[in-house]
């Protein structure tokens, strides 16, 4: 079984568990994956390619993922049309693309509960900037266990591929912002820090994942 088909193993089982901090725990489990079996990588494996995200539609978040667990997976990501696009080894990128998919549906399902329970708790107002706060801690959390780990294992993007993106990326946007913040009211009571710190929460715990 090569590595990209046991990270859909891996993110297929952590989905079925229908919580966030597996989600976040199956991602670094697929980073030590790809560092652990893929030091000797086929030729074909290793060709530098590109090749778009599986997500064309829906929340614009899907591209600040992108360019968070990119470089997590020894890959770079950029904009193109309407979804990320990954550059890197064809193995990573093929393991990117997976945990690309797997966490944004995650984030998402777990935004909408967040907004749904905010609603409950504030009837009266508007929800606007709701999703996106707790998407904001969400990413967070995300990067800062990515970040940790990559550090721990030595992960860079190779020069390759930084030279093949810089040969190709004239035409397609790179820079990424966000979206619409919380109203003034819930900024000033707290609810929007609230749902910062619960979506930082849902993407910074992990569980301990064996990977023999």
């Amino acid at each position: 079984m090569n590595v990209a088909e046991r990270v859909r193993k891996l993110l297929a089982l952590a989905n079925d568990k229908n919580s966030p901090a597996e989600a976040e725990a199956a991602a670094l489990a697929a980073q030590r994956l790809m560092v652990k079996y893929g030091i000797e990588p086929t030729t074909e494996e290793s060709k530098v390619i590109h090749e778009f995200s599986t997500i064309s539609s829906g929340r614009y978040w899907r591209f600040r993922l992108a360019a968070i667990i990119a470089p997590a997976f020894r890959c770079r990501s950029a904009i193109a049309g309407t979804r990320p696009v990954f550059f890197g080894s064809a193995m990573d990128v093929e393991v990117v693309i997976e945990v690309h998919k797997h966490l944004f549906s995650v984030g998402d399902r777990y935004a909408r509960a967040a907004v749904r329970e905010y609603k409950r708790e504030h009837p009266h107002r508007r929800t606007i900037g709701a999703y996106n706060m707790f998407i904001d801690g969400f990413l967070s959390g995300i990067n800062s266990r990515l970040s940790e780990q990559s550090k721990a294992l030595m992960v860079i993007v190779p020069d390759e591929v930084n030279e093949y993106v810089d040969s190709r990326t004239r035409t397609v946007k790179t820079s990424i912002g966000r979206r619409s913040s919380m109203s003034p009211l819930a900024l000033n009571d707290g609810s929007a820090r609230r749902l910062y710190s619960q979506g930082h929460d849902r993407g910074r715990q992990a569980i301990c994942h064996r990977l023999d």
